[in-house]
C-alpha cells in the first residue's frame, strides 16, 4: 500500500486564526475535548488512530450512504 502524507492540519487551522490541536495519545483526549468544549469560537482538533483501528460509523468504498457500517 502506499503510505500517504498529511498536511500539518493544526498549522493549516492556526493559518486561518483558529484554535487548533493534535492528539496522539488516548490520555489526551479528555482534556483536548474539554478545551476544545470550553472554546467559544470555532475550533479544530486532530485526532489521531491506529492505521489498523476501524472508525465506526463507517461508508465501505464504492458503498452508498445507506449502506453505513455500524461494527
Amino acid at each position: 500500500s502506499t503510505e500517504l502524507m498529511n498536511p500539518d492540519f493544526v498549522a493549516i487551522a492556526k493559518g486561518y486564526y483558529l484554535s487548533a490541536r493534535k492528539v496522539t495519545k488516548r490520555e489526551e483526549l479528555a482534556e483536548a475535548v474539554s478545551e476544545m468544549m470550553a472554546c467559544k469560537e470555532a475550533y479544530f482538533l486532530e485526532v489521531c488512530v491506529e492505521k489498523e483501528d476501524n472508525v465506526f460509523p463507517m461508508v465501505p468504498a464504492g458503498a452508498s450512504v445507506s449502506e453505513i457500517r455500524l461494527s
